[in-house]
């Protein structure tokens, strides 16, 4: 058996894809395991991405876009692992993230699903790592955007312990459990699911779990257009949530209800179906390259000025206060260097990782916009 059943549900976005699949395949080094990605009807070549670059990888191409539970469940479905992890396209691991996580499960053997810590692209914690179960008021001030009672800030973000809501960006689990309580309920296109799968668990018996010492980069809003559908599919989703396990609740159902109507009309007002952007930091005036790569840095002096960009490999150097924007290079150091740097760097800087084939690089201003990617050798 494959000891490590890693499931990605992909749709666009395949230069975040292809760097998270680097990340992944660096994490499986020395751990019997398998990578296994379901694609949603990608139309911006994900699937010849994977196949030219990735041929090991077990891929699952779908004629439509069934949401992510059906998706993560087909994916389960064939895996064949003794634990799965369900990962998001949009994420990045350091090395040593699957053996930290095995290890855990290992030594817990009542666990039931394990998260860890998320930070964005600009080093910011990402608060949505960590959850308590939704009640009927912590609900309705989420949706109008107060966070009072939804996050688990009882437990330190680097501390490790019990929590009730785990995200489905990163979900590590026995293969059996996920099967036992039924996978993700398909009825939740997209968002949601997790909250329903971490409650499933819970009243199976199982106590679900956080990593504060593990770190991770989960960019956000990679896989998805934030328009008026999107928030009807976030809001609804807790909609469901409570209809399918608190029927006896009428009132509170009604009441929920009408929130998330009255939600979704005050924060769809004159949006439209564009993308929701948040403001994008200015073009760099000095950039710093840490690499050794001499393609690469070529490149970047041509896209930003030779005046305005200086090259790096000595590690030990401080990191320039003077640079507007750093660039990683993986092909010249590890992933946990990289999100270890990301994570001590202010947030006036901006951070990008350049992938180990150098042809491209990737990054995010805000959790809250589509992020920077951008092509840099033929």
């Amino acid at each position: 058996m494959n000891r490590i059943s890693v499931v990605i549900v992909s749709f666009n976005a395949p230069y975040f894809l292809q760097i998270c699949l680097e990340s992944v395949s660096a994490a499986l080094g020395g751990i019997e395991g398998e990578i296994i990605v379901v694609d949603n009807n990608s139309t911006e070549d994900c699937v010849a991405m994977i196949r030219e670059n990735f041929p090991g990888i077990r891929l699952i191409a779908n004629e439509d876009n069934v949401g992510f539970s059906r998706a993560a469940n087909q994916g389960a479905k064939i895996a064949q692992g003794d634990y799965v992890l369900i990962l998001n396209p949009d994420v990045v691991l350091p090395e040593d993230s699957l053996k930290k996580v095995l290890t855990y499960a290992l030594d817990h053997p009542d666990m039931g699903a394990l998260g860890c810590r998320f930070i964005d692209g600009t080093g910011e914690l990402l608060p949505e790592c960590k959850r308590n179960l939704p009640g009927i008021r912590a609900a309705a001030f989420k949706l109008f955007g107060l966070d009072w009672g939804y996050y688990a800030n009882g437990l330190e973000e680097k501390e490790t312990g019990k929590v009730e809501v785990l995200t489905g960006a990163f979900m590590f689990l026995k293969r059996e459990l996920y099967e036992k309580v039924g996978g993700f309920d398909e009825r939740f296109f997209m968002f949601g699911e997790d909250i329903d799968l971490s409650y499933l668990i819970h009243k199976s018996g199982h106590t679900n779990r956080y990593l504060g010492n593990l770190t991770i980069i989960h960019f956000k809003g990679e896989s998805s257009t934030k328009d008026v559908a999107y928030l009807k599919h976030f809001y609804g989703a807790l909609e469901i949530f409570y209809r399918k396990h608190f029927r006896h609740h009428a009132m509170g159902r009604m009441l929920l209800r009408w929130i998330v109507q009255s939600a979704i009309g005050l924060r769809s007002l004159g949006r439209g179906d564009e993308d929701i952007h948040s403001e994008v930091k200015p073009p760099p005036v000095f950039v710093l390259y840490f690499g050794e790569r001499e393609s690469v840095y070529q490149a970047l002096k041509k896209r930003f000025g030779a005046q305005f960009v200086q090259k790096t490999s000595n590690l030990e150097q401080p990191l320039s206060t003077r640079a507007d924007s750093i660039f990683f290079d993986s092909s010249s150091l590890s992933f946990t260097t990289i999100i270890e740097a990301i994570d001590s760097l202010p947030d006036s800087i901006a951070k990008r990782i350049v992938s180990r084939k150098g042809d491209f690089y990737l990054g995010s201003d805000s959790s809250t916009n589509r992020g920077v990617s951008e092509r840099l050798l033929p």
